[in-house]
């Protein structure tokens, strides 16, 4: 389920202050952090390494494998339709996120914005890469038939793992 979506520009404390906010409010378990000269210039902040010490860093590589056919960008269409990606309607504000990544689904590949839609992909392509922490079981079950489907869960409590991308 996607509890929250945003764009926002600021500096570097602004980020910080971003993170920081959305570890301490969703719990979360994983950042998936895009490779890029910013985030190489951001590694080597101090406020990068208590980022670190509170939640696992992932860092995300986009290339050719965004045209993936099983995994790409554009795979994130089935699991929309399917249901494996839920997107919050239930208030005003909810429903005004879901309108951004709507329409980031809607002209993607046509030269438009589309930072928070890549943002839900790195988490699809990286799944594969979350190891085993406090009892995560990550599952793929590859295509054919109605079988194919991605997730998260802590095998213990059965509750949905926590990501930022």
């Amino acid at each position: 389920s996607i509890l929250e979506v945003k764009t926002w520009k600021g500096g570097s404390q602004d980020l910080v202050d971003e993170i920081d906010r959305c570890i301490d409010r969703y719990k979360l378990d994983y950042f998936i952090l895009e490779s890029s000269t910013m985030t190489k210039w951001f590694e080597g902040d101090p406020a990068f390494q208590t980022i670190k010490d509170r939640v696992r860093v992932m860092a995300h590589h986009t290339g050719r494998n965004k045209g993936d056919a099983e995994l790409g960008v554009l795979s994130l269409a089935a699991d929309v339709e399917a249901g494996r990606i839920r997107l919050p309607y239930g208030d005003h504000n909810g429903r005004t996120m879901s309108e951004v990544l709507e329409h980031q689904f809607n002209v993607y590949g046509h030269g438009y914005e589309d930072d928070i839609l890549m943002a839900c992909w790195f988490i699809k392509w990286n799944y594969r890469r979350l190891p085993f922490r406090r009892g995560l079981q990550s599952h793929f079950r590859g295509s054919g038939g109605n079988t194919q489907s991605w997730g998260f869960t802590k095998r213990k409590t059965n509750q949905p793992v926590n990501l930022i991308a």
